[in-house]
């Protein structure tokens, strides 16, 4: 039998969750084959360790694939990682569940296989994610739609910025996601990162959403992206410059056929982080 979905998982330094991590991916109840991509950059802790153990006191259905590079990957763009796994993809949809994450659901798989088994005309699906701060899981409504089953339109993914989807929850199918970034491989290996993927996976059909809370987002720990803003002001500045460089990618490889919805959601990004900057700088002067 055919591997049907491939998990995508991305660790680096992680040694405090990469386990919780993994058996929330191993445990998943399906009736498909299925595979986990493991992919550690070099982490200077303890984490292959532990993926290695994990690795050996499994005996489940899950096909394990470690790949364990010789030198950082990350380093040579925000991508490069993911583009290091796609060779090793197998199934035909695609999950994704970074190493600080976890799922919290053991049908996860099947439930969003089944919706876009039944929705053959969309490329993305998603859930809304607890959050994780400070040990205590709390509901911040990230990833929230509503209560019910439903399409969600690609111009309101493209409005939000690509804040839309929670990385734990975003299942995808593989052929049309491939066929675009290898068309345009040079740009999405510097800049194919979450909110790009949410964009470029639902643009024309849009994303179906499933209502169940079936993942955790952790923030605001020890070398995550969130603690990282919180601590260095000029690391959302750094962020807002890249932003510009994608838009302004996005919108040349779609041949500005999306630019209103592009040029809404930059001008509504720009008026956000230029205010940050404002109190910021009475901040200082205070």
């Amino acid at each position: 039998m055919s591997t049907k979905v491939s998990v995508i998982c991305t660790c680096y330094n992680h040694e405090k969750y990469i386990e919780q991590t993994l058996l929330s991916i191993l445990n998943q109840t399906v009736d498909f084959e299925y595979e986990l991509l493991i992919h550690d950059d070099c982490s200077p802790d303890n984490s292959r360790k532990i993926i290695d153990r994990v690795f050996n006191e499994y005996s489940g259905k899950c096909q394990i694939k470690r790949i364990y590079p010789e030198e950082n990957i990350y380093s040579k763009g925000s991508s490069a990682v993911l583009f290091n796994m796609l060779p090793h993809v197998d199934g035909e949809f695609i999950a994704f569940c970074e190493g600080d994450d976890y799922w919290v659901d053991d049908n996860k798989l099947q439930k969003q296989l089944e919706a876009l088994a039944n929705h053959k005309d969309i490329n993305a699906c998603f859930h809304p994610s607890l959050t994780l701060l400070k040990d205590q899981l709390v509901d911040k409504k990230y990833g929230y739609q509503g209560d019910l089953e439903k399409k969600i339109p690609y111009q309101y993914v493209i409005k939000k910025g690509g804040d839309t989807m929670p990385m734990a929850s975003m299942f995808i199918r593989k052929e049309p996601f491939f066929d675009l970034i290898y068309q345009h491989e040079d740009f999405f290996k510097l800049y194919g990162e979450h909110s790009v993927l949410q964009i470029i996976n639902s643009i024309e059909q849009g994303a179906w959403y499933l209502p169940e809370k079936m993942s955790v987002y952790r923030s605001m720990h020890e070398g995550s992206w969130s603690l990282q803003q919180a601590k260095d002001p000029t690391a959302e500045d750094r962020e807002f410059e890249q932003y510009k460089i994608r838009i302004l990618g996005l919108n040349k490889i779609y041949r500005y056929k999306y630019w209103i919805c592009f040029l809404g959601t930059y001008l509504k990004k720009s008026k956000k982080h230029y205010l940050k900057k404002i109190k910021r700088w009475f901040k200082t002067k205070a």
